[in-house]
């Protein structure tokens, strides 16, 4: 049966209209809390970033736009109903219109662009900026610093040990996570290399080997890094592949197109990055 209308007498007998009593929304509205929160949220990070300088702005700004790709909970979820804009998106990118495709992924982003949203965004970054051994300043680090790697995973040192020529050199990239470098005695001298010092761990995408199989794998490659993959992209020749590791961080191999084929790589199958130690270059603040 359905209730009283919003311009009849409300039931609690007080005499006035239903939308002026029991059927009035009280308090702010979602999207007024979430627009309140991303607002304390601004407040706060303005005493961070007061005092930068315009050069360390420019790479932050920059940098945020990359951030999605190593940190999971930065995406955004598309509406699961394909609707036309959605649609009209997707056919713009299978045609490799841009100007198209602008105009569908404007319409696209007024619908997934809601105060929410933003909240929800602000909240995985900040989230992000309090992490162990995260600051703003090795977050300004990690975006400023350009190189030609294609995977940059930031760590602690957990161990080094020392050869008589060689040094190697264990990185802990996530909990129960790490990758080990082999490096020159010189060179981990050179940069510090001591357990507790931030690193990052650079390794070209090219380096990266895939492989299917369990956790008995056996390969002379120093680390096997156990992964989802979240991401295929084919070309003519070569597709890269995007895995998804521990910690909301992604490593991305470019195999040739056949051997994907070959292992039938779909995104969500499992499989493993295996990295030669010899292949990871590592660098320091």
């Amino acid at each position: 049966m359905p209730g009283p209308g919003r311009n009849e007498p409300c039931p609690c007998g007080s005499g006035r209209k239903v939308k002026r009593c029991c059927g009035e929304r009280r308090g702010p509205s979602e999207d007024r809390l979430a627009r309140a929160h991303v607002a304390m949220l601004a407040r706060e990070a303005a005493s961070d970033l007061d005092g930068l300088s315009d050069r360390a702005l420019h790479h932050l700004w920059e940098g945020l736009f990359d951030l999605p790709a190593s940190d999971l909970s930065l995406l955004v979820t598309l509406p699961k109903l394909v609707g036309p804009d959605l649609q009209r998106l997707r056919e713009a990118i299978e045609d490799d219109d841009p100007d198209w495709g602008w105009d569908a992924l404007t319409a696209v982003a007024r619908q997934i662009d809601t105060p929410q949203q933003r909240a929800r965004l602000a909240d995985a970054l900040e989230q992000r900026m309090s992490a162990p051994a995260e600051s703003l300043n090795s977050l300004l680090w990690g975006l400023g610093m350009k190189t030609s790697a294609r995977n940059a995973l930031r760590g602690l040192v957990e161990r080094v040990k020392d050869g008589a020529v060689n040094a190697e050199v264990t990185l802990r990239i996530a909990e129960g996570v790490e990758i080990t470098a082999v490096v020159t005695r010189e060179s981990a001298g050179e940069l510090g290399l001591v357990p507790g010092r931030q690193a990052i761990a650079l390794i070209k995408s090219s380096f990266v080997i895939l492989a299917r199989g369990d956790s008995s794998l056996r390969t002379s490659a120093r680390n096997q890094l156990a992964g989802e993959i979240v991401r295929r992209e084919d070309g003519a020749v070569n597709s890269e592949i995007s895995l998804a590791i521990d910690a909301g961080k992604t490593i991305t191999a470019t195999i040739t197109r056949e051997s994907a084929e070959a292992l039938n790589l779909r995104v969500g199958d499992p499989v493993f990055a295996l990295i030669k130690a010899s292949h990871v270059i590592l660098a320091v603040e």
